[in-house]
């Protein structure tokens, strides 16, 4: 796996600005090329009638807050990325969320970053925030920004992969390898329970076998993929996903965590359904969503 074009998404806020820290920061370790994408009003060229006092007025202010744009975006791309010489930025006409999902198609990008502003409430909770709509709409990498990790260069240095064993998980493993620092470690951990319906059918053994058979699930895994300097553990946690990979996460300091896009179902992978989106509204650091597509 590799990332040979990223698209950034900017409007100009803090956090979209730790989300370009965070592409340099990745462009830098793979020799990626950086786009800065605002999305936005941009003017129709295309004018079937004659514009009218009150159009025209408005288009011109519409030109004005697009040469203005470019001017941020160019002082931005001076600023942060001074050093990268394969960093450019766009501006495209759109919404945010399918604007940078629409750059993301329109240039192959392999990932699209982008800052979160951690809303709460019934609003957040109805619609959605930016980066989830993007995590959900786009079919290949994106990464969900939050500081922490944006400075430190060279790499990742801890990396949490919560697996199921499923494709899309493993594609996860390989991409922290890609992304992992030269002398980086990497958890991968894997959650597992008894459906709550079923929890009184099973005995200690059959649950000590379930228990044994991740384990050895995942010393195969680890012997599949392993690279110099990578320190890899895995660890299986009696516990549903979203609840074992929290607890998991409090206990230690990570940079990112990487996930597959689903989790697989059945009685013997209790890994119920994609966590990624649960993960992406509130993990404590950066995470970054690998898609199956990507394989």
């Amino acid at each position: 796996m590799e990332i040979s074009r990223i698209v950034v998404g900017i409007d100009f806020s803090t956090e979209s600005e730790v989300a370009a820290k965070y592409a340099i920061k990745i462009a830098r370790h793979t020799g990626a090329e950086v786009v800065l994408v605002h999305a936005g009003l941009v003017p129709d060229t295309h004018r079937p009638l004659p514009l009218t006092r009150t159009a025209h007025e408005w288009e011109r202010l519409v030109e004005q807050e697009l040469v203005a744009t470019r001017k941020r975006l160019e002082s931005m791309r001076m600023r942060l990325g001074s050093s990268l010489p394969n960093i450019s930025h766009m501006v495209i006409n759109g919404f945010a969320d399918t604007g940078l999902c629409d750059a993301g198609k329109q240039l192959s990008a392999d990932l699209v970053i982008t800052g979160t502003h951690g809303r709460t409430g019934i609003k957040r909770f109805l619609l959605g925030s930016v980066a989830e709509r993007v995590v959900r709409l786009y079919n290949r990498n994106v990464m969900v920004a939050r500081p922490g990790a944006e400075g430190i260069g060279g790499g990742f240095q801890r990396i949490l992969v919560p697996t199921d064993f499923s494709p899309h998980a493993e594609n996860a493993l390989r991409m922290a390898l890609v992304l992992g620092a030269d002398e980086c470690h990497i958890d991968v951990v894997h959650c597992w329970d008894t459906p709550p319906e079923l929890a009184l059918e099973w005995t200690g053994s059959l649950l000590d076998e379930l228990a044994a058979e991740a384990r050895q699930a995942g010393a195969k895994l680890l012997k599949k993929h392993h690279r110099e300097g990578a320190t890899i553990r895995f660890e299986e946690i009696r516990a549903q996903a979203v609840e074992g990979i929290y607890e998991h996460m409090d206990k230690h300091d990570y940079d990112l965590v990487i996930m597959g896009s689903h989790g697989r179902r059945g009685l013997r992978r209790f890994l119920l359904g994609s966590v990624a989106e649960v993960t992406v509204r509130h993990a404590p650091c950066s995470t970054f969503v690998v898609h199956l597509q990507e394989s």
